[in-house]
């Protein structure tokens, strides 16, 4: 028992692709995110903080990000209240959500040293979250032969879910030479995760007599939710060389100081209803009084966000049209292994505890990813330009240890585009547009497939759309 509850506090702890969004600002997102020799704003504290060198004017400006991913699951799991006997479903769907996500900073003249910016950028790196009506109570699970004695306690119509949520504000200052830029910026980065998903505790690990139960009773699920959160020192650093008048090359990189995040850890184990089982004169009878044991405890999770690195090239092809491509690699590997600990966590029916939880090791085996981006800028006129682009990005999720709350099972194809106008020289309006698509993966049971496995076995899929309005002020 202790150990199927300690797996379900751990798997899904961390949230796919996997969970990084695609970038910061209308004009990298709108340019296939491939920005990092460019980033002359201000989102350059979140490309590439030497870009700041080439803002010309002091600048401020806002971005808001509009994100509606979805996602489905076919369960092939042979397990009951999935599929199999007393199937319930065939398709889930997540519930519809649509996430908001602000950002925004300034760059400014350091007036003490030439040819020095500096600049302040507050942005999400990772998020977004899943929420699933996945788990169903087997029919008879709650079977009283007089129902007016019993009423079954409330069980989660979303029972599988996952929100997480990061914010960084980084300081950052960038030098210009004859032909290369550095810049550096440093900061910290507030995280919050928040999962919940349904695992199961087997009777006949107590009671072997248990094998001979109903098939709705040879497992009891647990709702168990995890909420942690705390704070890393997170760190981007960069630089851009000048090859020619019209060709830029940029280096940069973002990197997150190991985190150890606290807050609760809750379990509910919900006991099936059956009084003919019930009045029986064996160990098995207080399993079925439809009782709820539940255990409140605190958790303290070390995390350490993946770091990312990468380069990119921009070639002003004429003076209108310029072009640019970027590779970058996220270093998902750091997900290898995650380790909690948990204090008073007791999971009890009443006053009576049944098991204390102190600490466990969740190995995910997470791969480590290539993102590969170009872009395209034209300028229209003196008032408006012109952004599109693609990119390719992989997934860090092995088939061992996917499940819906972590959907990005095949590499994805992201396509952008935007536009910007200018309104009397010293106010940009900014606007992006991004679709991702990702093909369907089956993912099949293995021989020794069970209730204890680390996936899922199914069909996933899923895909994301995305909007973005801008603003920037010259100052």
């Amino acid at each position: 028992m202790r150990k199927s509850i300690l797996i379900l506090l751990l798997a899904g702890l961390v949230y796919g692709g996997g969970f990084e969004l695609s970038g910061v600002g209308t004009r990298g997102l709108s340019m296939g995110d491939a920005f990092r020799a460019l980033a002359n704003d201000w989102t350059a504290l979140y490309w590439n903080p030497a870009g700041m060198s080439y803002v010309g004017s002091d600048i401020i400006g806002f971005h808001n990000a509009i994100i509606k991913p979805w996602s489905y699951f076919k369960p092939n799991t042979g397990i009951l209240g999935y599929d199999g006997p007393y199937s319930t479903v065939t398709e889930v769907r997540t519930q519809p959500q649509t996430f908001t996500i602000p950002s925004g900073g300034f760059v400014k003249n350091f007036k003490y040293l030439k040819n020095t910016k500096i600049g302040l950028a507050v942005f999400v790196p990772f998020g977004l979250g899943t929420s699933w009506k996945l788990y169903h109570l087997p029919i008879g699970y709650y079977n009283p032969s007089d129902t007016a004695t019993f009423t079954p306690p409330n069980f989660p119509k979303y029972n599988w879910q996952s929100d997480v949520r990061t914010a960084s504000m980084l300081v950052g200052l960038s030098k210009k030479f004859t032909k290369f830029s550095i810049g550096i910026g440093v900061g910290p980065t507030f995280e919050r995760f928040t999962i919940r998903k349904i695992n199961f505790f087997d009777p006949a690990t107590v009671d072997t007599h248990a094998l001979s139960l109903p098939i709705q009773y040879r497992l009891f699920p647990i709702d168990t939710k995890l909420e942690v959160k705390g704070w890393a020192v997170s760190a981007s650093v960069g630089a851009i060389y000048e090859i020619s008048k019209n060709f830029r090359a940029g280096i940069s990189g973002r990197f997150y100081s190991p985190a150890t995040l606290t807050g609760d850890a809750n379990l509910w184990l919900y006991f099936p209803y059956n009084d003919a089982i019930a009045s029986r004169a064996d160990s098995l009878a207080p399993f079925f009084l439809g009782g709820v044991a539940s255990g409140y405890g605190t958790a303290k999770v070390k995390v350490t966000l993946p770091f990312n690195i990468g380069a990119g090239l921009a070639y002003n092809v004429t003076k209108k049209l310029l072009i640019t491509a970027d590779v970058s690699y996220t270093h998902w590997a750091s997900f290898s292994e995650l380790i909690a600990k948990f204090t008073n966590l007791k999971i009890k029916m009443g006053d009576v505890t049944l098991s204390e939880i102190k600490e466990d090791t969740l190995k995910e085996y997470w791969n480590s990813t290539v993102k590969f981006g170009i872009g395209m800028r034209y300028r229209v006129n003196d008032k408006l330009t012109v952004r599109s682009g693609a990119y390719y990005d992989g997934t860090p999720i092995p088939d061992s240890t996917i499940t819906p709350l972590i959907p990005d099972a095949n590499p994805k194809v992201g396509i952008t585009l935007g536009a910007e106008y200018s309104i009397f020289g010293f106010l940009q309006i900014q606007f992006n547009a991004e679709y991702v698509h990702s093909s369907s993966k089956t993912v099949e049971r293995s021989e020794n497939y069970s209730y204890k496995s680390s996936y899922l076995a199914g069909e996933y899929g899923f895909g994301v759309n995305a909007l973005g309005l801008g603003v920037e002020y010259k100052f």
